[in-house]
Parts: structure tokens; sequence; C-alpha cells
């Protein structure tokens, strides 16, 4: 069994459900105000409009997937 936590990336520009607020490392469902906070995950990274966490499930809100 591996150690290893999944990479999920959520590319923001194909889903317009959600907000991102990089201040507060907040994802925001439009429709309803529910929120996820991205820091409680082991790790996190922001390329342009692409947001990468690792963790052994995706975040609630928002399109994520595993690249590759």
């Amino acid at each position: 069994m591996s150690d290893e936590l999944t990479r999920w990336q959520l590319d923001l520009a194909d889903d317009a459900t959600i907000t991102f607020d990089e201040a507060t490392r907040t994802i925001t469902k439009i429709s309803t105000g529910e929120t996820c906070y991205l820091g409680d995950y082991p790790s996190y990274e922001r390329d342009g409009a692409t947001l990468f966490v690792r963790g052994g499930h995706a975040p609630k809100l928002g399109k994520w997937y595993v690249p590759g």
C-alpha cells in the first residue's frame, strides 16, 4: 500500500459553478454559498487558472480530476 496522496487538479476556467479566493484559499459554490477551505489539504498549489491539492479525496466542490 502506498503512502502517497493523490494529486487532484481543478481548472478554474472550466468550472463556472465555483469561485476561488486566493487570499483565503477558499472555493465557493456560487449557487449555494457553500465553501471548501483548501488549506485543510496536505499540499496546495496554484499555477495560473489551475489549482492542485494532494489528499486522499478531492475537495467536495468543483470538478476535480487526477491529471494524466
